[in-house]
């Protein structure tokens, strides 16, 4: 390869030594430099991490998690914010993700001090979340087939009922707000709709020979950042409204930021919410959380969900 800058090559150079061993001779053939170019490039690699590139018999080698090239370059402040991604990504992931382990590290190599310790923190608790191969792939297979735009037949199985096979073309992946759960969201053929599916509740996925045209996903992102759960991408209108109590009323304000949320000062210091939502069944659990400090006035639909859950925790308790 020639006309390469340094920085490029060493970002060639790291990716080849993730892939295999190589001899100093053999990467200068393939870079078209001398052998003494290859041997500062691993000098320097080996300054940036700390420690000599590994070797062996078979020669020189990067292992995961070991990126002596930033690709990325940034500032103290830049780096901070994606630091506070990078924690809520370990908050809400409660099994390994490799790729996830791979990237934090990725993106630690360049950040600045004490910011690249904590990256590595992060990459090393991750890195001791519990392993689940089945759903790994599922997702992985997920991912190439959304990037390739290629139908997949799932079996799914949805909550008190038994799996059934849908074909399915991946439109978008959404992590969820408030656990570790990721979705797929996309077009049920069977369904004959966009329909939002749960990735931990796909037992197998497989990719089919059919694939799907490019599709302008604006409006279903729309759709969804209108739902209170912020994956639901289905159409319609409920007008909410909550009451909270005196107790809850400054946390009320300063949580859940919804674009549709309203909020009227009550004169006991309680506040009523106002929502408009698509649906009213991801609502439900958020209203419940606050017990006894809440009260749904409207809709009477709203309403019902609400008392049939709490009615099956009486039950269930009972």
């Amino acid at each position: 390869m020639t006309d390469l800058t340094s920085h490029l090559r060493r970002q060639d150079l790291a990716r080849l030594l993730h892939e295999r061993r190589w001899k100093p001779p053999e990467l200068a053939q393939r870079f078209e430099c001398s052998v003494r170019t290859v041997q500062r490039d691993l000098e320097f690699f080996g300054d940036a991490m700390g420690e000599p590139v590994p070797m062996d018999d078979a020669g020189y080698y990067l292992n995961p998690g070991m990126h002596p090239v930033p690709s990325i370059s940034l500032t103290t402040h830049e780096a901070r914010a994606l630091l506070f991604a990078m924690r809520l990504f370990l908050r809400n992931a409660d099994e390994l993700d490799e790729d996830g382990v791979t990237l934090l590290g990725k993106l630690g190599a360049a950040f600045p001090g004490v910011m690249a310790n904590y990256a590595a923190l992060t990459a090393d608790d991750l890195r001791e979340r519990p392993q689940n191969r089945l759903r790994a792939g599922i997702l992985r297979r997920l991912t190439d087939a959304w990037i390739s735009r290629r139908t997949v037949l799932i079996s799914y199985a949805s909550p008190g009922r038994r799996a059934r096979s849908l074909t399915f073309d991946p439109y978008l992946l959404e992590p969820g707000r408030a656990n570790s759960t990721a979705y797929a969201i996309g077009y049920s053929h069977e369904h004959g709709e966009i329909r939002t599916f749960a990735i931990d509740r796909i037992r197998t996925c497989e990719y089919t020979r059919h694939g799907f045209a490019p599709v302008d996903v604006a409006n279903t992102v729309r759709r969804m950042g209108m739902s209170w759960s912020g994956i639901v991408s289905q159409e319609g209108e409920e007008h909410v409204v909550v009451e909270f109590s005196p107790a809850v009323a400054q946390r009320v304000r300063e949580s859940s930021w919804h674009p549709s949320r309203r909020f009227e000062d009550l004169e006991d210091g309680g506040v009523r919410l106002f929502l408009t939502l698509p649906v009213l069944f991801d609502f439900v659990p958020w209203v419940l959380g606050w017990g006894a400090e809440a009260r749904v006035v409207a809709p009477m639909a709203l309403r019902e969900q609400v008392a049939e859950q709490l009615k099956r925790a009486i039950a269930h308790y009972a």
